[in-house]
């Protein structure tokens, strides 16, 4: 992951997770600052996973035990893991390269398995001991309009 950056004159690395709501969390982290100390741990807050779209916090689904932030519980630093595979060059960022997390708690280091990579992982594992090979696509879904002026201001919302 160091190399990565050093061979391509980066800037800064984001370290990005996906939270419980499946939206890219993370931080942008100076490249030099990594370089410089390569034992360097980045931390993000456990309320950023855990709201939904509207910045609220996602209560526990019913049944969970243990550990899930909350304004009760209280809300945790969580430790940023890098899986340096996934590190690539962002094309349309200049300087800038993202690498892919999983998260631990920063006090104590378990892990959360909840979290959708981690889940993944362990249905990857369940099929694997079933004899099945899991194979994963993302569906993008976008519309192009060719508006103009005249025409956008017809549309009523």
């Amino acid at each position: 992951m160091l190399e990565l950056l050093r061979q391509h004159d980066i800037e800064s690395l984001s370290f990005v997770g996906s939270d419980v709501h499946g939206i890219a969390r993370g931080k942008h982290v100076p490249a030099k600052r990594l370089l410089a100390n390569p034992g360097t741990t980045v931390t993000i807050s456990s309320f950023m996973i855990m709201m939904d779209c509207a910045g609220v916090p996602t209560p526990p689904p019913e049944g969970v035990e243990g550990w899930w932030p909350s304004w009760e519980e209280g809300f945790t630093d969580l430790r940023m893991i890098p899986d340096p595979q996934t590190v690539r060059v962002v094309p349309w960022q200049d300087d800038n390269a993202i690498v892919l997390c999983d998260y631990e708690h920063a006090e104590g280091g378990w892990p959360l398995d909840f979290m959708p990579r981690a889940l993944v992982r362990r249905l990857e594992k369940r099929l694997e001991d079933l004899g099945y090979r899991s194979m994963f696509s993302v569906e993008l879904e976008w519309l192009l309009f060719q508006e103009t002026e005249q025409s956008l201001s017809l549309i009523h919302i």
